[in-house]
């Protein structure tokens, strides 16, 4: 036996009643939305999304216990224990020591060449630890950059004896042939050496950073940024 079904056919009551409460809700989302704005980003409002050099320096800005955030050593501390422990130092217990921090440092500075520019660097001289951070959103590498970069940390060896090359960057762009030649090349020639390198994501390391941190956050301000770079993390 085939069900019977029956369609009922509204009065012209009903569909005003339904017009009547669609307008309503259209209206109340409009208020909502002009309060909220849940589609504004003030890192794609001034287009730098994808600019390397922003990432960096906000990056910089989180790792810096002595900067304007408040935030005292808990975002460095969360990003020290990506890098974990290399050659018996566990890093994240040195993250309430002096830590010096700069963002396209001159590659004259540390090997005496203006070749290249460091994105990141972190020093800590109290305990002897240097840590390189070379972040990739977009570009490839230049010809044997890492390379050069590991140079460098080894040339600061006597300062520095615990020394770390982190290499930052999109997974997808991390997944490339081009970059990870590189990588995997310069992981070859220091194995078996004091220098330490690491390998990060955007979406896998410094997202739950951004997470831990913004539950601990009570500044309102601060909060939006964090938000609005969270979602900038995934449109890379």
């Amino acid at each position: 036996m085939k069900a019977q079904f029956t369609i009922e056919t509204a009065t012209l009551d009903e569909w005003r009643s339904f017009f009547v409460r669609a307008r309503v809700v259209s209206e109340t989302t409009q208020i909502w939305r002009t309060r909220e704005t849940p589609h504004f980003n003030t890192f794609q409002a001034l287009g730098i999304v994808r600019k390397e050099t922003i990432h960096s320096r906000w990056l910089a800005f989180l790792l810096n216990p002595r900067e304007t955030h408040e935030l005292g050593a808990k975002f460095l501390k969360l990003f020290l224990g990506k890098i974990s422990d290399f050659g018996g130092t566990e890093l994240t217990a040195l993250a309430g020591s002096s830590w010096e921090i700069r963002t396209e440092e001159a590659g004259t500075e540390v090997a005496g060449t203006d070749e290249d520019r460091l994105d990141i660097t972190l020093r800590c001289e109290e305990h002897g630890v240097a840590i390189f951070i070379e972040n990739k959103v977009d570009a490839n590498f230049q010809p044997r950059q890492l390379e050069r970069y590991a140079g460098f940390l080894d040339g600061m060896a006597k300062r520095f004896p615990k020394r770390w090359l982190v290499v930052l960057a999109p997974a997808r762009h991390l997944a490339k042939p081009e970059i990870r030649i590189q990588i995997c090349d310069v992981q070859r020639k220091c194995k078996g050496t004091p220098l330490g390198i690491r390998e990060l994501t955007y979406e896998d390391d410094i997202l739950p950073c951004l997470e831990s941190v913004l539950e601990g956050t009570h500044s309102d301000q601060l909060k939006i940024f964090i938000e609005h770079y969270i979602k900038t993390i995934y449109w890379l």
